[in-house]
Formats: structure tokens, C-alpha cells, sequence
């Protein structure tokens, strides 16, 4: 049927056509680009001028530092309450005083601080208690992390240790404020100074000034040193140089000790360098946590375990670690570290090994050999083990030219001792000879070995 015949003539359909006209949006963004392409044509640009990092963009600038510190929680919601977080809303009230708020940090806004470990999330810049600001995180354990942070109080950097949020570390932590105030003057003693402890998101925290350098970024300061291709290497230090540390870091492990402190956890990142003196940090940690690379041979063959002694055997591998300049005892499990103990310091007796509940899971061959998976080369010993004897615990040419080395591995002898009750105490390693020799150098290299630990040529 032919529409055109129902129409009259005074009747007519507007059929719709594809508008030619532009929004004013596509106009704006085809005029952009038309000047863009324009600019780009009539003058090359640089790589700094297209790239968008460098774009004059004016930013947004929060100064963090409160000025007329301290401030009530009213004042500082009443100027910042749209750069905090809702739960920071009602939290700041339980503080009376605030010094810090953190304005530019990456806060978290569901308010969930922990990891799935229970450890704190460390934010960079954001605030602990109000008071103190987060610059880094420096190291981790299996109580806490330890942060690098600033007291805007006291005008000063401290060091925070926050433990996890877990029901042991709670009653590791009371305990830990039981000792800490058993040591009247540790500062004096080669201790690391407690000074305060908090409780912050359901975290306890326990504030202790800066710690410095560790022990084995000290050692990089002493001479000019060509670092091998190993991560956990540094220069090995010179006895007369190594007397110097060893001489602190025994009088505040004897001070500990003479306060029934077991420290627990003797290794290269529980000494620190601060302003030329050197302090002894992480204590009444329990032995059977040790690290392993510094862990007592009782601990892995299950025995009973006597906490000062088991100090002695860290601080013994810990003398050997800083004079090679690289771990020598870096076993990745128990069956490794106890093979490398038995290939450097003997087989051990008979005696020890019947007490032990592990003896079958580290049991010794008859043939004398252990098949150990060698992929880390830090250990001259790559495929396999040899056990009767033992292996030479070498010097390197620079710091054997000592004439007072035997006092040395004497000291470090009887550290090593497989009897947890033979072993030198610290109050004996604080009265040894070796602290109190003069400095005699000779310039003759020769390699030497522990002795009286029976071992091979």
C-alpha cells in the first residue's frame, strides 16, 4: 500500500537524519588533539616534556609537623578530619596529647592493620600513638618488626619493636617488662637502652633508642674491601680490630647473665654500632628459637637446654663468622647444620649422641659420608661432607699475621665445646687473656686452625 496516499496535502512526516552536530565535549577533545598534533609538527619535543612526571601540576602540600605540638584531639580533628581515616575518628580521642597525625601516609581504611602472619602493616609516614612517625622497617623476626621511626615529643629517632598480634607474644611481652626492669643500667653495660613500652592496635610495642649499623655494615668501615658474590659477605676483621667488638659484646652478654637474662638469640643482627660503641639488642629470646645458622648443638639434637650456655655456642660461631668475613655455618636444616658442625669441629662423643632423642634422624654413616644438597656455595664443601676428622677453619691472609691467634682460637675453643657444661662462661670469657692482649702485629701469612678441636689437615 502506498503511504503517500493516506497523507494529505497539508500532512507531512519529518523522517529522522543522522545529526551532524558535536556535543561540546567532542568538540573540546577534537580541538585538543588538533592543537596537540599541531604543537607536535611545528616543534620537536623532548623526552622530559612528554613525559607526564613532569607535567606542571600543582600538588596539594600538607605540612605533617605540628607546630604548636601538642595539640587535644578536638584541635586535631578539627583541622584535619577529612585527611584521617573513620576508625583514626574515634581513636585519637583516647589520646590526650597529639604530636603526630601523619596526613601524608597510605592509611589503611578498613581497618585491618595485620598481615596474615599478625604482624603490623608498616606504612611509610603514617603515625604510632600520635606521637612517633614511621620512616622503615629494617628487620623482621619471628616476635616482631623492627621500625626506624621518628618522636616528634622528644625530637629524636628511636627504634620501635612491634611485636605480633598474637596471644604468645602477649605473654612474651609482660615477661620481657619483667626483665627489662631487672637491668638497673644497661646503656652502661653494653645493652641497648628500654625506654618505654606501649600497647598501640592491639600490638605491643617497646620503644628503644636508635640502634646504628649492624656489626657486619661496621666492618665495612674498617679498610677498603672487594666484595665477593655473596650476599651475607663483608671484610673480615682483624684480631686487634675483632678484640675491640668482642670485648662489648661479652661484657653485656656477662651482664646479662649476672641477671639471670638468657639472651637467646646471639647472632650478626643482635650487635649494633652506634657512635663508636657497640651494643648488644634482642634478648630474652628463648634458645630454642635460635637462628639456626648460630644454633646450639643441644637444640638440635633435642637435649635439655641450658640458655647461657647455649650464648656461649652463638657467640663462638659469631667470633669464627666476623674474622672469615662470611657465615661459616649456614645450614638450611637442622640435618646440614649439625653435618657442618661434625665436619669443623669433630664427631661429637658417644656419650652425647646416646642422650639425644634425634640420634636416629641424625645419625652418622658408617662410610663417614653425608649426601647434602650443595646449590648454596657458601660453604667450601660443595657435594658431600667428610666427618671423622674435620675441616680447617682458615684466616685469611690479612688477619693471620697475629702472634696472640692462639689465645684467639682458645677462647673460640672452648665457646664451641660439644658438653653444654664445659663450655666457657661469660664471666670466664670476660677475665680470658685474649681481651686484655697488647696490640703485636707480624707481617707473616700463614693459615691456622682451631686447635684442641681435634681437627684435619
Amino acid at each position: 500500500m502506498d503511504l503517500s496516499l493516506c497523507l494529505t496535502n497539508s500532512q507531512h512526516i519529518a523522517l529522522p537524519r543522522p545529526s551532524t552536530e558535536r556535543s561540546p565535549r567532542a568538540l573540546f577533545v577534537k580541538k585538543q588533539r588538533f592543537e596537540q598534533t599541531w604543537s607536535q609538527n611545528k616543534m620537536p619535543q623532548s623526552a622530559r616534556q612528554t613525559n607526564p612526571r613532569f607535567r606542571n601540576t600543582q600538588m596539594l602540600f600538607l605540612n605533617q609537623t605540628i607546630t604548636d605540638a601538642p595539640i587535644s584531639a578536638e584541635e586535631a580533628l578539627k583541622r584535619w578530619k577529612f585527611e584521617m581515616s573513620r576508625f583514626e575518628y574515634t581513636e585519637i580521642l583516647n589520646y590526650d596529647e597529639i604530636y603526630f597525625v601523619g596526613l601524608l601516609a597510605n592509611k589503611t581504611t578498613n581497618e585491618e592493620y595485620d598481615d596474615l602472619y599478625h604482624y603490623y602493616k608498616i606504612n611509610k609516614m603514617d603515625q604510632i600513638a600520635y606521637r612517633y612517625e614511621i620512616r622503615k622497617s629494617f628487620m623482621k623476626d619471628e616476635h616482631g618488626t623492627f621500625v626506624l621511626a621518628f618522636d616528634h615529643k622528644e625530637k629524636k629517632e628511636v627504634v620501635l619493636q612491634i611485636l605480633t598480634n598474637t596471644p604468645e607474644m602477649r605473654i612474651w611481652a609482660e615477661s620481657q617488662i619483667e626483665r627489662q626492669n631487672l637491668l638497673d643500667d644497661p646503656s652502661s653495660n653494653n645493652i641497648m637502652q628500654h625506654l618505654s613500652h606501649f600497647e598501640f592496635r592491639d600490638h605491643y610495642i617497646f620503644e628503644y633508642e636508635a640502634f646504628g649499623r649492624t656489626i657486619s655494615a661496621y666492618a665495612k668501615t674498617f679498610h677498603f674491601w672487594s666484595s665477593p658474590n655473596h650476599p651475607l659477605a663483608f671484610p673480615p676483621i682483624e684480631l686487634d680490630d675483632l678484640r675491640k667488638i668482642a670485648k662489648p659484646i661479652i661484657a653485656g652478654i656477662r651482664y646479662l647473665h649476672s641477671r639471670g637474662i638468657t639472651h637467646g638469640n646471639i647472632s650478626s643482627l643482635s650487635v649494633f654500632e652506634l657512635n663508636g660503641k657497640i651494643r648488644v639488642v634482642n634478648y630474652g629470646y628463648d634458645p630454642l628459637r635460635q637462628i639456626l645458622r648460630y644454633r646450639a648443638p643441644e637444640v638440635i639434637l633435642g637435649l635439655p637446654v641450658d640458655g647461657p650456655a647455649s650464648d656461649m655456642f652463638s657467640l663462638g660461631l659469631l667470633l669464627i663468622e666476623l674474622v672469615n668475613g662470611r657465615p661459616m655455618f649456614n645450614g638450611r636444616t637442622d640435618y646440614e647444620q649439625f653435618a657442618i658442625y661434625v665436619d669443623t669441629f669433630g664427631m661429637p662423643p658417644r656419650p652425647l649422641m646416646e642422650r639425644s632423642p634425634r640420634a636416629s634422624e641424625l645419625r652418622i654413616p658408617k662410610s663417614g659420608r653425608i649426601r647434602i644438597d650443595r646449590r648454596d656455595t657458601n660453604y667450601r664443601v660443595q657435594d658431600q661432607i667428610h666427618v671423622p676428622g674435620g675441616t680447617h677453619i682458615r684466616l685469611s691472609a690479612a688477619d693471620s699475621r697475629r702472634v696472640d691467634e692462639t689465645l684467639f682460637y682458645e677462647l673460640v675453643g672452648k665457646c664451641v665445646n660439644w658438653w653444654a657444661d664445659r663450655r666457657i662462661t661469660a664471666e670466664e670469657a670476660w677475665r680470658h687473656p685474649w681481651l686484655d692482649a697488647e696490640d703485636t702485629r707480624c707481617w707473616r701469612k700463614q693459615a691456622y686452625a682451631l686447635p684442641s678441636l681435634s681437627l684435619k689437615s
